[in-house]
């Protein structure tokens, strides 16, 4: 079937190939049979129908974070959504509306710009809708739980072509999926997000170099039971590169650093500023931060890299274990550049009856990663970090957050039993032949 005059539609051996189909992990090197990049709801549409009119499944994929989960894709169309990027900010109704491919940063800085914020992540880069189909673990997530309750509508095409509306008025159930229940129940083609009311926090980072990071951790940690649910704090072991982008007292050294916001503006933080000053930090950055600044303070890349990564949901790390974690990690001496410890608990920890996720109980949520640029190096990398996840298999729970998981996941590990029956249902209902290719499936 010849694809629609107005459909931007891409094949092998298409001299633009390689470039559409690239993800921000290389190591992801999907090979798709099409590739759609549509610029419009209409042009969404019509690849959806394109799919099933030459039986091929459907993939959708924003920045391409995140696609190191995805199955082989050799009987997919790849439907990349980052030319739906337009953002459109309410302030009377206090929502943005943004197309399926906005990246998080663009949308921050749309809502900034009308006193407003939104539920993103630690990175500016990544695509919102991605991010909140995922649950959405950002800076206020202590106060404010997932990002993704923050979602009050959706359009999305259906797997059978159909353009819908999906608010509270129209299938709620289906909203309830959107937030935090992944892919796998439409292609979203417009997310509505409610605006937060925050415009300027306190955050910064406090560093240290990373021989004191078995002393940091445990000051850090002791410190988090008390702690107001303003604050959110994440505790990173990085190995930053001798780049010039990179503070000059940072640049080429690997550190240890306590970064955090306080929702409350400065009220929160003594509690956990005052301690680890004593500590005598080399750097100290709080300040009175802009929420549309927020993105640049943990400092994730903002080109493609070739990482390999794991994530697990904690307990405490218990005195005897601080050290060995430390050694585990190895950064500054290994492959490993990034090993991250974020406190959760608060509002992450209650009910929600608006999400598809259920409460976390862990206190901590791992994220490591290393750089991995041939295949010799992926081997490496993944040895260091199935050594660091074995350590900390003491405190570990078997429960997974679905955007830090890239790689395949048991749908078991990241829903409870009744969520993952309701989610499953919801799927059946507007996908019964499975044609949409979620990161993480959600089995029978």
């Amino acid at each position: 079937m010849t694809p629609p005059s107005t459909l931007p539609l891409l094949a092998p051996g298409d001299p633009h190939w390689d470039a559409a189909r690239a993800t921000f992990n290389p190591l992801a090197d999907q090979r798709p049979a099409l590739l759609a990049r549509p610029a419009t709801l209409e042009q969404l549409r019509e690849a959806v129908l394109h799919a099933a009119a030459t039986d091929l499944r459907i993939a959708p994929q924003g920045t391409g974070h995140g696609a190191a989960s995805l199955p082989a894709l050799d009987d997919v169309l790849l439907l990349r959504t980052d030319a739906l990027d337009r953002v459109l900010v309410d302030p009377r109704a206090g929502t943005a509306t943004f197309g399926g491919g906005a990246r998080a940063g663009a949308v921050g800085a749309a809502a900034a710009l009308s006193g407003g914020s939104v539920a993103s992540g630690f990175s500016p880069t990544v695509g919102l809708t991605g991010f909140l189909l995922g649950g959405g673990l950002g800076w206020f997530a202590r106060r404010d739980g997932f990002g993704a309750a923050s979602v009050v509508g959706a359009r999305i095409v259906t797997a059978e072509g159909v353009l819908r509306r999906v608010d509270d008025a129209h299938d709620p159930e289906l909203l309830r999926a959107l937030r935090g229940g992944g892919g796998g129940f439409g292609v979203v083609g417009e997310l509505t997000v409610r605006l937060g009311t925050r415009r300027v926090v306190e955050a910064g980072a406090l560093a240290w170099p990373v021989e004191r990071a078995g002393e940091v951790l445990a000051a850090w940690q002791a410190l988090l039971p008390e702690l107001d649910e303003d604050v959110t704090s994440c505790l990173h072991l990085v190995a930053f590169p001798p780049a010039p982008a990179v503070p000059a007292p940072l640049r080429g050294r690997a550190m240890v650093l306590v970064e955090s916001v306080d929702a409350s503006g400065g009220l929160a933080h003594p509690a956990l500023l005052g301690p680890l000053r004593a500590l005598d930090p080399e750097l100290d950055t709080f300040r009175a931060t802009a929420v549309g600044d927020l993105g640049d303070l943990h400092g994730d890349p903002r080109d493609p890299v070739p990482t390999r990564s794991r994530h697990a949901l904690l307990d405490v790390l218990p005195d005897a274990l601080v050290d060995r974690f430390v050694e585990a990690a190895a950064v500054g001496r290994s492959s490993l550049v990034s090993v991250e410890l974020r406190h959760l608990g608060g509002a992450l920890a209650r009910p929600d009856a608006r999400l598809a996720l259920e409460p976390v109980a862990a206190p901590l949520a791992l994220f490591a990663l290393g750089v991995a640029p041939d295949p010799p190096a992926v081997a490496s990398v993944d040895a260091q970090l199935d050594e660091l996840v074995g350590v900390l298999a003491p405190v570990a729970h078997e429960r997974r957050l679905p955007t830090f998981s890239e790689q395949p996941v048991a749908p078991e590990r990241l829903f409870g039993p009744d969520r993952l029956a309701e989610l499953r249902r919801t799927r059946r209902r507007l996908d019964p032949a499975e044609r949409l290719v979620p990161s993480h499936p959600l089995g029978a």
